[in-house]
């Protein structure tokens, strides 16, 4: 494109050649005939010829540095006798695409990376401000936010226009562009109905709580929550919220919510229980409690505060199925219980694995296996041991054998595996005591056996327990009276995964504190 070269050389460039052009001979006349040190590729094409062409650039031993996204058949010949290096850029530099360094901010010592994404950034703007780089020059087109639909027609093709850079220019803020919460229900909640506020709206709330919030006899929902406006908005219409905000604290202020139930993710659940908790509000939290001791304590001493309901998403003590297999064992025998997940794997970058915003599987996913057995036994757990694949030093505990002892002489083990075929049941327990058998499958089907005779409960449909949950928790606050899981069984078991974590990296048996 002619057009680009003149204009490349207009804002800055030494030299500018066409393809059609001598650009080999061009490259060597400007670098004394050594060839060019480093060529950064920036074309989009499925053509090869910009991979060939940078490799006879190049001096010897130079650098072939790939951003655009071409045909990649690399010539050996070329890149062979000149002992090229090849390189494949991520857009920004490095620091693009790792959590660690663009969510929480954790810098690389300019001592060992010298331009990171930021650096990078700030050298542009630097470049900017000086005038040696100047946008707009590169500036095309501008178009205001209504006719967008026209600027996309540009760049996708459609409209032929030449172009380059293509600008969306948004009207001036407006005094209302400050507001963080919309109205769209201004009707109060219906009388004798539990007030009920949401903070996060994910995959899980959509798709199990919500739907089962919304449809309680006993619930009105008052206002939701989630750091997005958009979510807010389309959560709120969808399941018929008086409001939406991304304000937690317009939430907890609402006087006509009673209850709040916290669906963010895990790092955050201890932080925003507290808040609600000492807000005067009942609070359910999806599970887990807290990531660390610290959380922990934070919503224990609100609570204690404030007195008010605490509960989390254990849904698995309430299935029909589990409460037939309690009335199956007489209460007061010791049982022995085996417990197998067959969890399939998470990829290490995915945000549960990450230690503070997901805790890891441990202390994210086997916290309900570990209630459910508690609930089983009616027992305190007093000693947990765990193993690994990969032992102590392994990168992710989520293959992990857990054998547990309770103070009434119960004993239980957890296989909690990542490694099986993902097609294959998840979960089943097998409880044993007092000459009988019981064989929990997948929450569809209950099996008891006891001197010859057996019984089994078939559900059409997994029953996990979410309805009853639910239902438990609006019962309680509207009616008070005991909560639907003991204060005393949410810390041990949120302290039993502590535990079962410093037993995978000690290797050694670790007692469990009520």
């Amino acid at each position: 494109d002619p057009s680009k070269i003149a204009l490349a050389r207009e804002i800055g460039a030494d030299e500018a050649v066409s393809r059609s052009d001598d650009v080999a001979g061009a490259v060597a006349a400007f670098t004394g005939g050594t060839g060019a040190d480093a060529v950064i590729v920036t074309a989009a094409t499925d053509s090869n010829d910009p991979t060939e062409l940078a490799g006879e650039l190049c001096r010897e031993r130079g650098i072939v540095s790939m951003v655009g996204a071409v045909k990649m058949d690399v010539p050996r010949k070329i890149y062979y006798e000149k002992e090229l290096e090849l390189r494949l850029s991520r857009s920004y530099g490095p620091g693009r695409y790792d959590p660690a360094y663009e969510e929480k901010g954790r810098d690389y010592p300019i001592s060992y990376v010298r331009w990171t994404e930021r650096r990078n950034m700030e050298e542009f703007l630097r470049l900017v401000s000086t005038g040696q780089v100047t946008p707009r020059r590169l500036t095309t087109h501008r178009f205001s936010i209504n006719e967008a639909e026209a600027a996309y027609a540009i760049v996708t093709g459609e409209d032929k226009q030449p172009f380059l850079g293509v600008m969306l220019e948004y009207p001036p803020a407006s005094a209302d562009d400050g507001a963080r919460t919309i109205r769209l229900d201004s009707r109060a909640p219906k009388s004798g109905k539990v007030g009920i506020g949401f903070i996060g709206a994910g995959n899980f709330a959509k798709s199990v709580l919500l739907p089962r919030f919304k449809s309680a006899a006993d619930a009105s929902l008052t206002g939701v929550s989630t750091a997005t406006g958009m979510n807010a908005k389309v959560t709120a219409e969808k399941y018929g919220f008086g409001y939406c905000t991304t304000d937690t604290e317009q939430l907890l202020r609402d006087t006509s919510t009673d209850a709040v139930v916290i669906a963010t993710r895990h790092g955050s659940h201890a932080s925003f229980a507290a808040e609600a908790l000492r807000a005067g509000k009942a609070v359910f939290v999806e599970k887990p409690l807290a990531i660390d001791e610290a959380g922990l304590q934070r919503v224990l001493e609100a609570q204690a505060g404030s007195g008010q309901l605490l509960m989390v998403g254990f849904n698995r003590r309430f299935s029909s199925l589990v409460a037939e297999l309690k009335k199956f064992f007489a209460p007061g025998q010791p049982l022995a219980i085996q417990y197998r997940v067959n969890a399939g794997p998470i990829p290490p970058e995915n945000w549960l694995q990450d230690l503070e915003d997901g805790g890891g599987r441990i202390v994210g996913e086997v916290c309900h296996f570990l209630d459910l057995m508690q609930h089983i036994t009616a027992e305190d757990l007093v000693e947990v041991f765990a193993h690994s694949i990969g032992g102590p030093t392994a990168e992710l505990h989520d293959t992990v054998t857990i054998t547990l002892r309770y103070r009434g002489g119960s004993i239980a083990s957890i296989n909690y595996f990542s490694t099986g075929d993902k097609s294959y049941s998840k979960e089943n327990v097998e409880v044993y005591g007092a000459g009988g058998i019981a064989i929990l499958k997948d929450f569809r089907e209950l099996t008891m056996t006891r001197n010859g005779k057996r019984k089994r409960i078939k559900r059409t449909s997994q029953d996990k327990g979410f309805d009853q949950e639910v239902a438990a928790f609006l019962s309680a606050v509207k009616m008070g009276g005991e909560p639907p899981i003991s204060l005393q069984s949410l810390i041990s078991t949120t302290r039993a995964t502590f535990a079962i974590n410093e037993s995978l990296r000690t290797g050694q048996p670790v007692a469990v504190s009520a």
